[in-house]
């Protein structure tokens, strides 16, 4: 009988060092043996940017560090308000009050948890609105089903109508930039400029 290994995850400095290898030109086979590992479990990573290492990711200077969402952690502790705490960081009391309400509010918020999580919302590709959210995706097949009938019923339809093709395109899209590449293939037959703009609320 087989016997099975666990998986394995790598960690940052695993993956450093694996693309430190794969860019030295070792095979995939070579690097999954230092590691005791087959090359099937170098592959995902590898394939995932086609072979390219990818750019060091890094936090925009205009963010919140870890340092201040400790601060405003101890503030919430010591009952300050969200103005006091906005001026002792040298911040707007709307980025303040945004990151506590964001990440539990006063009674969960923790510093710690809230970067980690800020720093998984800087990924890219984000998924639209429509991928993401069930209710909405209900709420616009509603919407092109009820323009569906008026347009059947009416030989000028109204210009505030979804266009069926623009609202269909729209909900086929699993990224924003992919929404923006079909809607503008579709946006010279829309009925109005206006609904380009509901579109892209939606995405």
């Amino acid at each position: 009988m087989v016997q099975r290994r666990s998986r394995i995850y790598f960690t940052s400095k695993q993956k450093s060092e694996i693309w430190d290898r794969w860019q030295r030109g070792e095979p995939m086979s070579s690097i999954g043996r230092s590691f005791d590992r087959d090359s099937s479990s170098i592959y995902p990573l590898l394939s995932r940017t086609g072979g390219i290492r990818p750019p060091v990711r890094k936090r925009s200077r205009l963010a919140l560090t870890l340092s201040e969402r400790e601060e405003i952690s101890r503030g919430i502790v010591g009952e300050q308000s969200i103005r006091s705490m906005a001026l002792a960081l040298g911040r707007s009391a709307s980025t303040v009050s945004r990151e506590v309400h964001r990440n539990g509010g006063y009674d969960q918020y923790r510093a710690a948890v809230a970067d980690e999580r800020a720093w998984d919302r800087t990924r890219r590709p984000k998924l639209c609105k429509l991928a993401r959210s069930p209710w909405l995706r209900l709420s616009l097949s509603w919407a092109l089903g009820l323009a569906r009938s008026m347009a059947r019923s009416r030989p000028n339809p109204p210009p505030f109508l979804l266009p069926l093709s623009l609202a269909t395109t729209c909900m086929g899209a699993k990224t924003r930039r992919a929404a923006m590449v079909k809607v503008n293939a579709v946006i010279e037959k829309a009925w109005d400029v206006f609904l380009f703009f509901i579109c892209l609320d939606l995405s």
